[in-house]
């Protein structure tokens, strides 16, 4: 079953709503005709609620000057309305407008009916056509951008991830518990600002949501990565651990320059060094030892991964986004 889009849901049965109202405070006919303008215009983003009603304007203008010549040349009948609605379809289709072909065939029927092209009717069908676009405009662009909320909640997660790999390290040079629940912490966090970027993705345009969602997912994976190191180190003897002195400090220097692009490079250089060090380390006499080994070598890899996904993540990004969200 998919999930309703409860944002999406209120924001078209109001906007519909208060269309409908405005025309009927306003004494015009046919007022439910502004609520389907309305709920047809309402989009997923600002900039194709725009667009969208940029079409429907144009594509009702041209309707009502087709109807106009046809209607009053042929009549107000069933023949001129075959004519009219042969030539708006073709006209969508060759345009790309086929959704705004519900809107301009309803309110154009209107004169049909009416069988007059009088001022009045037209003044009525455009003040129908204006009120039900304004409304589906105000409730989409107009619509609360919380982007600026969302950049600075994954600034947080930031700060606590760089905090949790510090207590990773700490935890290790004391031969400490890792707090798993910190990490807990941060994956509700992340998930929580998830949804947010899934609420805000309808009122603005896709580049922002997509670096969003493109930048929690990579740190969704760090948080992953992080796990599995504890799982490893967590059965371990972590005094006798195979260069932990090497170990800790390069974790200490990831957890600083987690936000600092400049530093990614080096940091997997860094990571690299450890482990070819680690490699020319003799070899395990015992099982325990064995055993141990094998997880250095695990957690060795996780950390050269946590700063491979960090150095993706940034290469990937336009200069635009480096600016907006990046900067160092």
């Amino acid at each position: 079953m998919n999930n309703i889009n409860f944002n999406k849901v209120f924001r078209i049965a109001g906007g519909s709503t208060l269309s409908y109202l405005i025309c009927h405070m306003l004494g015009l006919e046919y007022s439910a005709s502004a609520a389907v303008i309305t709920l047809l215009s309402i989009q997923d983003t600002k900039k194709e609620t725009v667009n969208d009603v940029i079409k429907r304007i144009l594509s009702y203008f041209y309707a009502m000057l087709s109807a106009y010549i046809l209607f009053t040349n042929i009549g107000y009948n069933e023949g001129a309305f075959f004519v009219f609605m042969l030539l708006l379809v073709s006209v969508s289709y060759i345009l790309g407008w086929l959704n705004t072909l519900s809107s301009s065939t309803v309110v154009t029927t209107h004169f049909l009916l009416m069988k007059s092209f009088s001022p009045h009717a037209i003044y009525n069908e455009v003040m129908l056509l204006f009120i039900g676009s304004l409304c589906a405009l105000i409730l989409n662009v107009f619509f609360r951008d919380i982007s600026a909320k969302i950049k600075r909640d994954c600034e947080i997660i930031e700060l606590d991830i760089s905090s949790l790999l510090k207590k990773t390290a700490f935890s290790i040079e004391n031969n400490s518990e890792f707090d798993n629940d910190w990490l807990t912490f941060i994956f509700d966090k992340i998930n929580k600002c998830c949804d947010n970027v899934l609420s805000n993705s309808y009122n603005v345009e896709f580049e922002k949501s997509h670096y969003f969602n493109e930048y929690l997912s990579m740190r969704r994976e760090q948080c992953h990565t992080i796990d599995r190191i504890h799982k490893n180190l967590s059965l371990c003897t972590l005094k006798n651990l195979p260069l932990r002195s090497d170990i800790i400090d390069i974790i200490y220097k990831i957890s600083n320059n987690i936000h600092n692009k400049s530093s990614y490079k080096d940091d997997l250089i860094s990571v690299k060094n450890i482990i070819i060090k680690f490699e020319n380390q003799p070899l395990p006499a015992t099982r325990a030892e064995l055993f141990t080994y094998s997880k250095t070598a695990d957690v060795l890899q996780e950390l050269y991964f946590f700063v491979e996904l960090n150095n993706k993540f940034v290469n990937h990004l336009t200069e635009a986004e480096i600016n907006s969200y990046w900067t160092t």
